[in-house]
């Protein structure tokens, strides 16, 4: 809104005084006494407030103002909702459920933040290209449903299945839902996950392919030689070695090494453990990989990708590293439970649980990536300064839980080191059905809300006085000037 002060200053800049010219025999008159003021006045009004007017709206068309409007719910059945990324295959599996609901009443709304009304008329597949490309999560949008629309009606929503799009907890709902999902057709796909070099001729390739019963990932070895190699192009470029499949974009082939350090005073024991497990990656990857085990602080390496810092002593805050790995230092206590290390990415495993070092510290934005049988956390991960931070509230030794017993705690680390490696865009696993639902739970003070805000876009609506306006401004400076140029 600014920019109002933009025709001010031109129309007053054309509004200026112009220069005296003295011409014949004036020129020799002597020049009497004026007083001169330099003042602008403004002359043509309606034309400044005119083009004004048009910055104000072009101001409100870039803020994109909505009309906030209230909708009765009484008159209403419930809510069928819809996910406009797939909207037309979506309503083309349901078709049959979702006319018959419309018939009785239940309204159409995209499944998105802005909840708003849709029609079967437009549900199109010129509605799916515009809708937005980004992985909507499902479960974080029923929570933002669930406050939205009036306590008073169910809900119908119809979607995918694809597991990427229903991270984080299962929603709790006081409301009667019912989430049907289906399997798209194009349920099949394969990528590079990652490649480096295990020898200076050879290039270790990890190969995934995807459906909705999982993704099975593929190692491959192959020469590190431009050309054709067997569903693999391999392609140098700048000296960057580049690895693709199909029509998936080059991956850079990795030759960097991973450098971890492990610290341990008094438990000498746990690191051994630990170890024993990183070489066990080592020779199954074949990856570049440099460990040391540090005794004390003297001579402590710096700049490492992950630092295990088994000690109950504070860790300094000169070390280096992207990734720092330390247990909790708070008193143990006797647990008779079990670490659940699995999550949507892998089949949870229960690992026995004897000993837990709780925890009363607060932690910016944690991630929960393992926890006991109470729900308890086992391990967090929290992100500061651009640097992981991992709370492990247990230890690697047999006596505090089963974890270095188990065939799954070489993976376990994988999924630590190489996280990146198991997230693709691609990944076409499917939900069951039964965790899509949320959990019901009977709510302790039943919400009276028997209405909803909708909201009504307003763009068309500036648009057309947008254009009115400048059609009348057009006009009259046209009269404007016109009438100057007679006069």
């Amino acid at each position: 809104m600014a920019a109002i002060a933009a025709p001010v200053i031109i129309h007053l800049w054309n509004n200026r005084h112009g220069k005296k010219l003295k011409i014949g025999s004036i020129a020799f008159l002597q020049e009497s006494a004026v007083r001169r003021t330099k003042r602008n006045f403004i002359s043509e009004w309606l034309l400044l407030a005119l083009r004004c007017i048009l910055f104000i709206l072009l101001a409100f068309l870039l803020a994109q103002p909505v009309l906030k409007k209230d909708i009765n719910a009484d008159i209403q059945k419930g809510w069928l909702l819809i996910d406009k990324t797939n909207a037309s295959e979506t309503y083309s599996h349901f078709k049959i459920t979702i006319d018959s609901l419309l018939q009785k009443g239940y309204e159409l709304h995209s499944f998105n933040r802005k909840f708003e009304k849709l029609s079967v008329e437009n549900i199109s597949e010129k509605e799916t290209k515009k809708s937005d490309p980004s992985i909507i999560q499902y479960r974080l949008l029923y929570t933002m449903l669930d406050q939205t629309a009036p306590a008073s009606i169910p809900v119908y929503i119809f979607s995918t299945n694809d597991l990427l799009r229903y991270k984080g907890e299962v929603p709790m709902t006081s409301r009667e839902v019912k989430w049907m999902t289906y399997t798209k057709p194009d349920s099949e796909s394969k990528w590079i996950a990652n490649a480096y070099f295990t020898q200076p001729d050879s290039i270790h390739v990890i190969k995934a392919l995807s459906n909705p019963v999982g993704t099975k990932f593929i190692h491959e070895e192959i020469e590190n030689a431009p050309g054709k190699k067997s569903d693999y192009d391999v392609t140098l470029a700048n000296g960057n070695v580049g690895i693709s499949t199909d029509n998936q974009k080059p991956v850079a082939v990795d030759t960097s090494s991973l450098r971890i350090t492990i610290y341990a005073d008094k438990f000498a024991n746990d690191a051994a453990y630990l170890k024993a497990a990183i070489e066990s990656i080592q020779k199954f990857t074949q990856r570049k990989i440099r460990l040391y085990i540090a005794g004390s602080l003297q001579n402590f390496p710096q700049k490492q990708d992950w630092l295990f810092w088994l000690s109950d002593n504070k860790m300094p805050s000169d070390i280096s590293s992207e990734n720092f790995f330390e247990y909790n230092t708070e008193k143990a206590s006797v647990a008779n439970t079990w670490m659940e290390t699995g999550n949507q990415d892998m089949q949870a495993e229960k690992i026995s649980l004897a000993k837990y070092s709780g925890s009363s510290e607060k932690y910016q934005s944690p991630e929960m990536i393992w926890k006991d049988g109470f729900g308890k956390p086992v391990l967090l991960g929290e992100k500061k300064d651009e640097k992981m931070y991992y709370h492990f509230y247990s230890h690697f030794d047999p006596s505090w839980n089963g974890l270095v017993w188990s065939n799954s705690f070489p993976s376990l680390l994988m999924n630590l080191f190489f996280s990146n490696e198991r997230i693709n865009k691609n990944d076409k696993r499917a939900i069951d059905n039964k965790q899509v639902q949320p959990i019901f739970q009977e709510a302790k003070n039943k919400s009276t809300k028997n209405y909803y805000t909708e909201d009504i876009n307003l763009n068309n609506i500036l648009w057309i006085f947008l254009f009115l306006i400048f059609v009348v401004e057009r006009i009259i400076s046209f009269k404007a000037k016109k009438g100057a140029v007679y006069a």
